[in-house]
């Protein structure tokens, strides 16, 4: 299990690459149809850290994104001549989206762990917030019973108080 302070500072990455992906997103966007020079292994290497840009866009700002999967994935084969050079830049777009989901799974855990334990601060705080108002009411009960029985033992004495005057004035 995994402590709050490394959830926390997870977190702060996240919400660092993500503000980072937003402001590069017009960016990120219109170099995927920017064409790339140099020699075949350049191209390929760049389309593939296009791609991977673009692709970390879409996981990380899903509300703001306006890139499309299906032509991302026609961008990244693109230009791909040879079976070998195809199968190359699948594997290594595959090992970003294993990355991708293995990062996504972990934020998802650590939003999973927080909630959890704001659950259980909620619960232990109605708890005590039960505990209280339980005392409270006890206290409250005392204080109702003490009235009671020191009101009939005043009404008593205010009874033989006035029964004594009257004597007094019979006599």
């Amino acid at each position: 299990t995994t402590t709050w302070r490394e959830r926390v500072e997870r977190r702060k990455k996240w919400d660092a690459k993500s503000d980072a992906l937003k402001k590069e997103a017009a960016a990120i966007v219109r170099m995927i149809d920017t064409p790339i020079e140099g020699t075949q292994a350049e191209v390929a290497k760049e389309r593939l850290a296009r791609w991977q840009r673009a692709v970390e866009l879409y996981v990380h700002c899903p509300e703001d994104s306006v890139v499309n999967l299906l032509k991302l994935l026609e961008k990244l084969i693109e230009g791909c001549g040879e079976e070998d050079e195809l199968l190359e830049t699948l594997s290594q777009a595959s090992q970003t989206c294993t990355s991708l989901v293995d990062q996504t799974s972990l934020a998802v855990r650590d939003a999973t762990d927080a909630m959890s334990e704001a659950e259980d601060a909620y619960h232990i705080k109605l708890e005590a917030h039960t505990m209280l108002a339980n005392r409270a009411a006890d206290q409250s009960e005392k204080i109702e019973e003490q009235f009671r029985t020191n009101g009939k033992a005043a009404l008593k004495i205010g009874q033989q108080l006035e029964m004594a005057e009257a004597k007094k004035r019979q006599c």
